[in-house]
């Protein structure tokens, strides 16, 4: 991140945000600066599931924004935002299926594309703040969801107010997202909430472009962490959130210790129709890491045994619970009803040899319900994933990381996946 002054405001922003990765620049910081920022981020990934469904593709994506100076409390940013395969992928009809880089096109091949990813209007004090406009939402069930290829970004009312101590309260409305990986829709370009979710095509017209209003709070006191969120999208279900972590020390070995609770109920109009959501999800978790760098994680997730799962987990970036895989959350042939999984964790932080680079390992155990989960009318008892992950930060801004992992369904052929992503922030 750079900063340019106002006497320099017909310089071309974006010809200097992309020279900055390259070039040191040295630009004044003071109360009239325009902050000037992106992001260059390149990737190979594979996913092989022994079926036309296999995709392989190398993609760069590139960012570019300014944001204004604050004038009393008011600032605006805007950010460009475009994904390119350079000529090296297959963009031919059903050839991008699974990697979700690019856009897909009408006859079902793909392309490149570009999109205003940020354009907002801000305003921020001690005490309060809101934004309005085109955003990198965070939150526990709708995010940006920034792990893979290209963030989603999405079109929000929000407000956030710190007047009560060790606690944040937000609340706002999101009108419409965009994101190739986690839209159910031309993720290329905004849609409504209603028209990115998973629902089916029938409850998203009934939905009419609706959103989903939305209301928080966090509380952060020394060792304790908790979180209470709501969403309600009006016609579609509504989506309640709630963890709580407790942060301790034991000899030379750091703890995380944590409860988390998901539900997603239908409400309005699909509620009266043949879709059904009465989703609970309960999890809890324990991480810890050694002075040494040794660290570990374990954690378990029970799914009530209510219907429409396949519907809510994922959707609009929220991948909060955690017994999840690297690269794979769950698999389109399989039921999570009244199921239940473990994560098992196993990392090193090479900071002693190598500032920056750590290594994982993890295996994840899906324990499903035969009377719910089945395919070809054959039941199915488990799904196991097993992978690999390398991560190295360098330059303060830079990072890279390599992942691989394998899964196997009862019933369906062996998959895996791999990803190499890496990138500069500045």
């Amino acid at each position: 991140m750079y900063r340019i002054t106002k006497s320099a405001k017909h310089t071309n922003l974006l010809k200097l945000a992309m020279a900055s990765t390259v070039l040191p620049l040295s630009l004044s910081a003071g109360a009239n600066d325009f902050t000037v920022s992106g992001e260059i981020r390149s990737g190979f990934v594979e996913y092989d599931y022994s079926t036309p469904l296999d995709s392989r593709a190398f993609a760069a994506i590139f960012k570019a924004g300014v944001e204004t100076p604050k004038y009393n409390g008011f600032y605006g940013k805007v950010m460009g935002a475009a994904a390119n395969d350079l000529g090296q992928s297959d963009l031919e009809v059903g050839k991008q299926r699974k990697s979700v880089i690019f856009r897909r096109k009408a006859d079902g091949s793909y392309s490149n594309f570009e999109i205003l990813q940020e354009l907002y209007l801000g305003y921020e004090s001690k005490e309060h703040s809101f934004k309005i406009g085109r955003n990198e939402f965070i939150s526990p069930m709708i995010s940006k969801d920034d792990f893979y290829m290209f963030a989603n970004s999405f079109e929000t009312l929000s407000y956030k107010n710190r007047s009560l101590p060790f606690t944040t309260l937000e609340g706002g409305y999101i009108h419409k997202m965009a994101g190739v990986w986690d839209s159910r829709s031309d993720g290329s370009n905004f849609r409504s909430m209603s028209d990115a979710s998973m629902v089916s095509q029938l409850n998203k017209d009934e939905a009419n472009n609706g959103g989903v209003y939305y209301a928080g709070a966090d509380y952060k006191n020394g060792s304790h962490t908790a979180k209470l969120w709501e969403y309600y999208a009006k016609e579609l279900y509504n989506t309640v959130f709630a963890s709580y972590d407790y942060a301790f020390e034991y000899g030379n070995t750091s703890f995380i210790a944590g409860a988390q609770y998901i539900d997603f109920s239908e409400v309005g109009k699909l509620s009266k129709s043949s879709t059904n959501i009465s989703v609970n999800v309960y999890s809890a978790s324990l991480e810890g890491k050694h002075k040494s760098g040794i660290s570990g994680a374990f954690s378990a997730t029970k799914f009530g045994s209510g219907d429409g799962e396949q519907y809510v987990l994922g959707a609009w970036g929220g991948y909060a619970y955690p017994t999840k895989g690297f690269i794979f959350h769950f698999h389109e042939s399989n039921s999570f009803r009244d199921a239940i999984g473990y994560k098992y964790q196993l990392g090193y932080d090479f900071d002693g040899v190598l500032k920056g680079l750590s290594a994982n390992t993890r295996y994840v155990d899906y324990r499903l319900n035969t009377g719910y989960s089945t395919l070809n009318n054959k039941p199915q008892d488990g799904m196991k994933l097993i992978g690999g992950q390398l991560k190295y930060g360098f330059l303060k801004n830079g990072y890279c990381s390599a992942v691989y992992e394998q899964g196997h369904l009862s019933g369906v052929a062996a998959f895996s996946g791999f990803r190499l992503i890496g990138g500069y922030k500045f």
